[in-house]
């Protein structure tokens, strides 16, 4: 086969510039620390990546939300501590408020400070976040959710919890809605609650109410009647049936039935009645108005005296009502925050993950890039050479 003169000066300068094209393709991976600088590259390859750069972005995002989230949670735990706090607070002013060597003038002073407790409480339910969000409205965020309307605190938010996205299959509650967390502690011992008839005249209260078979209450309103100080019957207050007849009465002595048990204390008046009622639920407020119109109340007569000890006992089982459901709500918060975290520190592994297979899939690998670098360039000049040396050839060299 006869080969043109020309072909390998053709052939060298076509494997030079191929030779500069690979070394500019290295020097490129090499300065950018990108192995796959366009699509043609590796088009499955590039595609892959694409979708890791996607999975690594939302990974990004739910780290932020679990930011969010950890931030929201973290406050409403100090909101309940300071309410907790409060709550603990106003029952150590009631059991001080019921020592026998108080006076007029000292429940004053203690009535002064649980006023100022109380508005505590309205200020705590209004806390708002970071942003200027109330942080106890539901959505309606922009609503102060709760005031004081003619001394009765009412809720203006709504029952909706804000959900935070945390990962791809994971949502978190972010708050509790005020309704919940203010407006739904458990009244009286949180199965029924007691009262007095306010046209008592004698001193007779209920004390030490329990619960002590749960199945046989029947969630029931009775009437205690006394048809004289000594004798007393409880009667079904909706059938009008008698749960028992004709008592004897003894101060102290303890009452059962449908499950519950109680005693009766004081000196009762003919006529005197008693009240149990199933216990609904009120507001934290409401705890607080209760030992406001204890420690209000008059008590000239025995009758007043017996229903301001009835109020003040009732505000401190109803105080360790309110302890119970707050510190219920944080615990509940910690489970939530203990979730927040678990899942953040998930996320940072998968993360991680990802960008090991991205960078696995597009990150340069410098030692053997620099490897290939060298050869490329070694190899170059060794064309260059070969071309100048063939571009010195001709027949007449052999004439020399």
């Amino acid at each position: 086969m006869r080969v043109a003169s020309t072909y390998f000066p053709r052939f060298a300068v076509a494997e030079i510039n191929r030779k500069q094209t690979d070394i500019a393709e290295l020097q490129s991976q090499i300065a950018s620390g990108k192995q796959l600088l366009r699509p043609s590259d590796d088009p499955a390859r590039f595609a892959s990546t694409e979708s890791l750069d996607g999975a690594i972005a939302r990974m990004d995002q739910f780290t932020k939300n679990t930011l969010v989230s950890q931030q929201r949670l973290t406050q409403q735990e100090g909101v309940y501590n300071n309410v907790i706090d409060s709550l603990q607070r106003l029952k150590e002013l009631a059991i001080t408020a019921g020592s026998d060597v108080m006076n007029d003038q000292d429940r004053s002073a203690i009535a002064a400070e649980a006023r100022q407790l109380r508005e505590q409480l309205i200020d705590y339910a209004n806390s708002r976040t970071p942003d200027g969000d109330y942080l106890f409205a539901g959505q309606k965020v922009g609503t102060r959710p709760f005031a004081d309307a003619g001394g009765t605190v009412r809720y203006y938010g709504d029952q909706t919890r804000n959900y935070v996205q945390i990962s791809d299959a994971r949502k978190v509650p972010v708050n509790d809605t005020g309704d919940a967390a203010f407006m739904q502690v458990p009244a009286g011992n949180g199965t029924y609650t007691t009262r007095l008839d306010p046209a008592n005249a004698g001193s007779a209260l209920i004390e030490d109410d329990t619960v002590v078979d749960s199945g046989a209450w029947r969630n029931g309103r009775y009437t205690i009647e006394f048809s004289a100080p000594d004798r007393f019957s409880v009667i079904d207050s909706d059938s009008g049936a008698t749960v028992l007849g004709d008592q004897p009465y003894h101060a102290g002595e303890a009452v059962t039935f449908d499950g519950i048990r109680f005693r009766i204390s004081g000196k009762p008046q003919a006529g005197d009645r008693l009240y149990i009622e199933p216990a609904g639920r009120h507001s934290v407020f409401d705890v607080a108005d209760r030992l406001l119109a204890a420690l209000d109340q008059p008590r000239t007569t025995p009758a007043e005296q017996a229903r301001a000890r009835h109020l003040l006992d009732g505000a401190i089982g109803e105080l360790d009502q309110a302890l119970e459901h707050f510190q219920a709500l944080r615990s509940d918060l910690g489970g939530r925050m203990n979730y927040v975290d678990r899942t953040a520190a998930e996320n940072d592994s998968l993360k991680y993950m990802l960008e090991k297979s991205r960078s696995e899939a597009q990150d340069t690998d410098y030692a053997a890039a620099v490897s290939k670098l060298e050869y490329q360039m070694s190899t170059l000049e060794a064309v260059r050479k070969t071309y100048l040396q063939l571009g010195n050839l001709s027949l007449f060299s052999y004439f020399r």
